[in-house]
């Protein structure tokens, strides 16, 4: 079964900036992960929220997640992410059903 996650950040407005070359190094890392589906950027409609930093992960299964999230390489990307953290990130993870 499929799995998505939702990463809310709280970054600092450097962090912000940087949000979108975090992703493109995320995406790169994972791209000769079997199993990584996508890393997509969302993006507030609302101007007052437009600072908001949000992403959604997808993996084909939970095995491939949990491998991800375990490796050396998630570590190393999750240390550069947290370096612009106010506050630790929001995380939920679903099951895509249909």
């Amino acid at each position: 079964m499929r799995i998505v996650i939702h990463v809310q950040y709280f970054f600092t407005e450097e962090g912000q900036r940087a949000f979108p070359a975090l992703l493109d190094e995320c995406r790169e890392l994972q791209r000769g992960t079997g199993g990584f589906m996508s890393v997509r950027r969302l993006a507030p409609n609302e101007p007052e929220r437009r600072q908001e930093c949000h992403a959604l992960v997808e993996f084909e299964n939970e095995a491939v997640c949990k491998a991800w999230t375990e490796s050396p390489q998630h570590d190393r990307l999750a240390a550069k992410f947290r370096q612009y953290w106010t506050r630790p990130a929001e995380v939920r993870i679903f099951n895509v059903e249909a």
